[in-house]
C-alpha cells in the first residue's frame, strides 16, 4: 500500500492546517518525501488555498528531485496566495533562479529589495542570483554589501573572496549601483507568476 492510501484509510483526529504542517514536517526533517508530500496533498484536500501547505509541498518537490515542475507550480501558488509573505517570495525567487528564469527571479528579488530595503539577507539572495545568472560583478558586489550589512552574514565574506579568485571580479561602486538600478526597474515591471 502506499503512502497516500495509507494516509487515506487512517483518518487524522486533529484535521488543523497546523496538524498537517506539523506533520509534513517531520516528514521532510526525515527525507520521506513522498510522505511529506502526501500529508501536504492531503492538507490541501480539506484547506486548498493555504499558502503554508502549498509552501511545504514546493519545499518537499524542491527536494525530491526530478519535481521541478511540480515544486515550480506549488511554490507560484503559494505566493499568490500570500504575496506579501517575504519567506515564501524568497522561496520562490531562489527556485526561479535556479532553474535559470532570471527575469521572473530578477522580479521577485526586486520587491523584497523595495519592501525590506538592502539587508545583509537580500543581498546575500540577490548575490546568489547574480552568480547563477553569471553576472559575476553584480554578484560581487552583492556579497561585498551583505557583508558590510551584516558582518560575517551566511560566509558573504569568502562568497566574495572565491568570485575574485575564480572569476578575476571585484567590488567597485558602480556595480553596486547599478544593481540598485536594476531592483527600482524590475521591481515596478508587472510580472505573471510564472506557471509553465
Amino acid at each position: 500500500m502506499d503512502t497516500l492510501q495509507q494516509i487515506e484509510t487512517n483518518p487524522v483526529a486533529e484535521e488543523t492546517v497546523d496538524h498537517y504542517l506539523d506533520r509534513g514536517a517531520e516528514a521532510y526533517q526525515r527525507k520521506l518525501w513522498g510522505e511529506a508530500a502526501a500529508i501536504c496533498a492531503q492538507g490541501l484536500q480539506k484547506f486548498p488555498d493555504n499558502a503554508h501547505l502549498w509552501h511545504g509541498l514546493g519545499r518537499v518537490f524542491r527536494s525530491d528531485s526530478g519535481k521541478d515542475r511540480e515544486a515550480l507550480l506549488s511554490f507560484a501558488r503559494a505566493h499568490a496566495l500570500a504575496p506579501d509573505n517575504t519567506e515564501m517570495r524568497k522561496d520562490y525567487a531562489d527556485f526561479l533562479s535556479k532553474r535559470e528564469h532570471y527575469a521572473e527571479a530578477e522580479h521577485h528579488y526586486a520587491n523584497l529589495y523595495k519592501e525590506e530595503g538592502e539587508t545583509g539577507f537580500i543581498m546575500f539572495s540577490l548575490g546568489n542570483h547574480y552568480q547563477r545568472a553569471t553576472r559575476y560583478g553584480f554578484a560581487a558586489a552583492c556579497f561585498w554589501q551583505a557583508n558590510i550589512l551584516q558582518p560575517h552574514f551566511d560566509n558573504s565574506q569568502r562568497r566574495y573572496e572565491e568570485l575574485v579568485h575564480c572569476h578575476n571580479t571585484s567590488f567597485h561602486p558602480r556595480f553596486l549601483e547599478d544593481v540598485r538600478v536594476r531592483m527600482a526597474q524590475a521591481a515596478i515591471k508587472p510580472l505573471a507568476p510564472y506557471a509553465r
